[in-house]
């Protein structure tokens, strides 16, 4: 066993100290508790503002399922073929929990009679791969029509996906019916692959049902004319889905839990209504934290841009991730230093664009799923560099001093950590496999080439991550009440996250702790915590945290690190009726505390 080693700052100059000079002598003074939770920080912004320093997880203070949490971990199994190997190792990891995105859900064209014999024969396979490893698979159903006959909408569909798709008329036309009958024929495939693969049981798996305002959040833009009011009781989007979940209900499909996917819009303009009747709640997809830098349009701004014919002009751009377009925004803090923003709980977890995922949790009524979120190493601006090789052929790599796979590694305790406790139902890391340049893309699995049956989880450091991770929350018990515990805490040394701007900050690393219990049985907790730094790629220096629990321990209180599957122990250095003060070791992802309450 490998113990947790974090090297603290060294006194200089101590040994220069003359004997009788008690202030060179005395000991610096321990930087004084405050409290964990932190009033005032999920406080709506003003329309049209952003904030560099809010902190909203610490208006959140909450005690998450330990099982729930070991149930809600799962992974977006991409770029694979179905193999029964590849995801009973991926269970052995720990993976509770499979996105599986079958491809004839994304073109249903004109010409469109059915999924393909191969494509079928796939879609079988992940099913029955999943039974296999005790797997709950997750099925993305988001397809693509055009809702609405305007040519800017038929243009976007020959510009992107190189496609005629369906005619479109009105509901209650031939035309609407025709596509209606064709995408429930896509919808079927889906539901009786899963009952032949043994998926007969009600709430069995889930079911992500859309119009594509999930897909390229935030890879592509939204295609246009899309409305809000599309999207609520009586519009195309809504009505169309409706129909949709009614029939599926009245033929007797009971075994998918249905998520609704449409979601592209601001968390803050959400509506509960949007959610058709027989839905369960939201799944969103992010696919990564969007790594960008604060000053060149993470906003949106007025930039110059050239035209074909080599002349400028100034255009307004918003960021990529949003719909419906909105004025680009201003910072609540006036001009704000420039600086790089890439933290793997992505901006839904700060105000850094203006909404506020923690904030959706806590006003809706409806669960949320996360269904596609990791890091990408090469969407960090700065993280890679580009090389060449003898003869000039250029590639990107990771710059100097980076490591792709242990940015993913760390990552994905951050997201999982994060997320889980706030209150989403289950998070699926983005994603499986990629193949060649995997260390730079959101690969969780290295290339293995044309031997995937020779692949063992140990392989991935991401996934013997996530085992580690896991491996503080086995043994949880399904508890009828969750016990709230309150902390106090202090850092050894207080780093500067973001430097001061115009009218606030700066940012101090005692500012953005994360402390995130999860509760394994009646008396025993794990406690996950970190500095939310902005930057995953920049470097932090570990500290040591001093942390009061409000309740006396029981014993002592172990710590581990799963990105390097250290262990260690914390220290306990005060124990009274009502509460026990320790020291333990922190860095810029998780380090889990375990102990158990008298």
């Amino acid at each position: 066993m490998r113990f947790l080693r974090i090297a603290l700052p060294v006194v200089m100059g101590m040994a220069m100290a003359r004997p009788g000079d008690a202030a060179a002598q005395a000991a610096p003074a321990a930087p004084a508790l405050q409290d964990y939770e932190k009033p005032g920080q999920l406080a709506p912004l003003p329309q049209g503002q952003a904030s560099l320093y809010r902190v909203p997880w610490r208006s959140n203070p909450r005690t998450a399922s330990a099982l729930e949490a070991l149930e809600g971990l799962g992974v977006y199994y991409k770029h694979i073929a179905a193999n029964p190997h590849v995801m009973g190792q991926m269970a052995a990891a720990g993976v509770k929990r499979l996105r599986l995105a079958p491809h004839h859900t994304m073109y249903i064209h004109k010409d469109w009679t059915g999924p393909s014999a191969s494509e079928l024969a796939n879609l079988e396979g992940e099913f029955k791969g999943c039974k296999a490893a005790g797997i709950r698979p997750c099925v993305v159903f988001v397809h693509i029509p055009i809702m609405g006959t305007d040519d800017a909408g038929q243009a976007w569909v020959r510009n992107t996906w190189k496609k005629e798709l369906m005619a479109w008329g009105p509901p209650g036309s031939e035309a609407y019916k025709l596509y209606l009958e064709k995408t429930y024929l896509g919808m079927l495939a889906i539901l009786n692959a899963a009952r032949a693969a043994g998926f007969t049981e009600e709430a069995s798996y889930d079911l992500e049902m859309g119009q594509n305002l999930w897909w390229g959040f935030p890879a592509l833009p939204p295609f246009p004319g899309l409305t809000l009011e599309s999207l609520q009781p009586g519009g195309l989007l809504y009505e169309f889905d409706k129909a949709l979940v009614e029939r599926a209900r009245a033929e007797g499909y009971r075994e998918p839990v249905l998520y609704n996917s449409q979601c592209h819009h601001h968390f803050d303009r959400m509506d509960d209504r949007e959610l058709i009747p027989g839905q369960a709640g939201r799944a969103i997809s992010i696919y990564s934290s969007w790594g960008g830098t604060v000053g060149k349009g993470w906003l949106g701004e007025t930039v110059e841009v050239t035209n074909p014919d080599g002349s400028r002009k100034r255009v307004t751009v918003s960021p990529t991730d949003e719909w419906p377009a909105r004025e680009p925004l201003v910072f609540a803090e006036g001009r704000v230093p420039e600086m790089v923003l890439a933290r793997p709980e992505s901006y839904l977890a700060d105000f850094s664009r203006h909404d506020n995922l923690i904030a959706r949790l806590k006003a809706g009524a409806v669960p949320v799923a996360i269904t596609s979120l990791g890091v990408v190493p090469s969407d960090i601006p700065g993280a890679t560099v580009e090389t060449a090789d003898a003869q000039g052929r250029k590639t990107r790599a990771m710059a100097p001093g980076l490591d792709g796979w242990e940015l993913k590694s760390r990552g994905l305790t951050r997201i999982c950590a994060f997320w889980l406790n706030q209150g989403a139902r289950f998070v699926l890391l983005h994603s499986a496999y990629e193949g060649a340049n995997d260390e730079l893309s959101h690969a969780l699995i290295p290339d293995f080439g044309k031997q995937p049956e020779a692949f063992r989880w140990e392989q991935s450091r991401p996934l013997k991550a996530l085992h580690a991770f896991a491996e503080p929350l086995r043994g949880a018990r399904k508890l009828a009440t969750l016990t709230g515990l309150k902390f106090r805490y202090a850092l050894a040394k207080d780093t500067e996250l973001i430097p001061r701007s115009e009218k606030g900050g700066p940012l101090m690393a005692s500012d953005a702790v994360a402390i995130l219990p999860f509760q394994i049985t009646e008396t025993s907790f794990a406690v996950a915590c970190y500095v939310v730094t902005p930057n995953l790629a920049a470097k932090f220096e570990p500290t040591t945290m001093t942390l009061r629990v409000a309740r006396k321990l029981k014993g002592d209180a172990a710590t581990s690190h799963p990105s390097d599957q250290t262990t260690g122990q914390a220290v306990v250095t005060e124990r009274q009726a009502d509460a026990t003060t320790l020291t333990l070791p922190v860095t810029d992802d998780v380090t889990w505390l375990v102990f158990e309450v008298e």
